[in-house]
């Protein structure tokens, strides 16, 4: 019987420690995650492509697309607007490379 009321006691302390000093068990316990790389804003019906200076998508739920892509120097270049199930592709080359990319509309 006395062990029962010792952890009770235990028990009792960590949980208005955690209280006091904001600890919750949620928060304490949850893993740290890396930032994820955004997907094109494009949906799930387009698949980009990208290398060191070009950036491509193609999408299989839309036309009348493009591929945009932010290069290194601060330029952003837009690839040929194209139907469902093309690829278009902005290219970097000559302004420092690719930074990011994604498609429009």
């Amino acid at each position: 019987m006395k062990t029962r009321v010792r952890i009770g006691v235990v028990a009792a302390t960590v949980a208005l420690g955690a209280v006091v000093f904001g600890v919750t068990t949620s928060a304490a316990a949850a893993p740290v995650v890396a930032p994820v790389q955004q997907a094109p804003a494009g949906g799930s019906g387009c698949f980009p492509w990208q290398d060191a200076n070009t950036y491509g998508v193609k999408c299989n739920d839309r036309s009348g697309y493009n591929a945009v892509a932010r290069c290194k120097d601060g330029s952003t270049k837009y690839g040929q607007t194209v139907v469902r199930d093309r690829w278009s592709y902005a290219y970097c080359a000559g302004h420092g490379g690719l930074k990011s990319g994604w498609v429009a509309p």
